[in-house]
């Protein structure tokens, strides 16, 4: 068997009233978000979520940019009935009030443990979401972490990812920081152990049993696969060579480094992580402002889930940018694209997301556009992952 997963940023799916931490009334009923507006807005997400599994919904489905428990259970109807359970949605630090969510199949899994990790610079950012599911067929472990890393948006009169770059690095090194602590035996148990770790088996076992855990991270980490953020301090990789058994890099270490001893290599040796997402060819994210094409959104996994070692492997094969009918150029006509006009859209942008737009205070829409049509700025992605025996 295998079940399905999806991760979609909604593009600002807020409330009409505003939740005690948001500073952003852009989306209030005075500015033309509605409640008409809103259940148009959910009703749109709600139709690729319907079919993307083959005609079904997916199984397990990350969100983010969405304000409320209440927004998810509302979308989560729309999608599917009695369906899906929220794995406890937290209010998070955002400035803005958005936060991420995950929701799953009241069939196939069941929800141990939920938390979130506050993520602060001299102000909070968003926070990442951590919930541990077993699923009920085989009774495997799998870990979620939902994340939406700070944005590339600079300075108003301009733009340049690098500005923010360092936020995104830092953010990693935290989200890294937590992938240690769920595939690592922690620092206050593994002093008690013998120093030379590879001396006996049953410690040989037990640090490679939580090396090879079952965890997906999946999110808007707003940098592209082979940023430095992803690649450098995340860590994660496109490189199937580096996934060998924790024991096996011990082994390596203690050839070429005798002066340490296998507990302090395994202190200092960090777990590399797999980026499903380096080889795609497509894009999920596009900006209009620098005319850029982005995957920013992406799955990235554990060793255990790369090589199904505990009951679980994710599908690369699957793993896919789902884009059907949510382009312009599948929404819009044909006179909306005319080259040089800059009231229409270039005919070489029609594979880019159609967002929401509805009426706004000012009275005007992007481009002419119908109101309360479009889905988000985001291509959602997709992928599956199997149950092994």
């Amino acid at each position: 068997m295998e079940f399905s997963v999806a991760f979609w940023n909604l593009q600002n799916l807020f409330d009409v009233n505003s939740s005690e931490i948001a500073t952003d009334l852009e989306f209030i009923p005075e500015k033309g978000w509605t409640t008409e507006v809103l259940s148009k807005k959910i009703e749109n997400l709600s139709k690729p979520l319907r079919i993307m599994n083959n005609g079904n919904p997916p199984d397990l489905l990350g969100f983010c940019e969405i304000e409320s428990e209440k927004l998810a259970r509302d979308l989560c109807e729309k999608i599917r009935p009695d369906y899906y359970e929220i794995a406890k949605f937290i209010d998070g630090s955002d400035i803005r009030g958005i936060d991420t969510c995950l929701v799953y199949s009241k069939d196939i899994f069941d929800c141990v443990e939920t938390k979130s990790f506050r993520i602060n610079f001299r102000y909070p950012t968003r926070d990442i979401f951590l919930a541990k599911l077993r699923i009920k067929e085989n009774n495997a472990e799998l870990l979620v972490l939902v994340n939406h890393w700070p944005s590339r948006r600079g300075k108003k009169d301009g733009f340049d990812q690098y500005d923010t770059e360092f936020s995104r690095c830092m953010v990693a090194e935290n989200c890294g920081r937590i992938v240690d602590d769920l595939l690592k035996i922690p620092f206050e148990e593994i002093k008690y152990l013998p120093h030379e770790i590879l001396s006996d088996k049953s410690y040989v076992d037990m640090i490679n049993t939580r090396w090879n855990k079952n965890v997906i991270l999946m999110g808007d980490f707003n940098d592209d696969p082979f940023d430095k953020s992803i690649s450098k301090f995340l860590r994660a990789k496109n490189d199937k060579e580096v996934f060998i058994e924790l024991n096996e890099s011990l082994e390596i270490f203690r050839n070429t480094d005798r002066d340490n001893t296998d507990k302090q290599h395994y202190l200092e040796h960090t777990p590399p992580l797999y980026n499903c997402m380096w080889n795609l060819s497509g894009f999920s994210y596009y900006h209009w402002r620098n005319n850029s094409t982005n995957l920013f959104d992406q799955f990235i996994i554990s060793r255990g889930l790369l090589l199904g070692v505990q009951k679980l492997r994710m599908n690369l094969d699957k793993v896919k940018v789902y884009n059907e009918g949510l382009t312009i150029g599948e929404n819009l006509a044909d006179d909306y694209f005319i080259a040089m006009n800059p009231e229409k859209f270039h005919p070489a942008q029609k594979g880019i997301p159609m967002t929401f737009e509805y009426l706004r205070s000012n009275g005007r829409i992007p481009k002419h556009r119908n109101p309360n049509t479009g889905y988000s700025d985001h291509f959602p992605i997709f992928g599956t992952i199997e149950t092994l025996p």
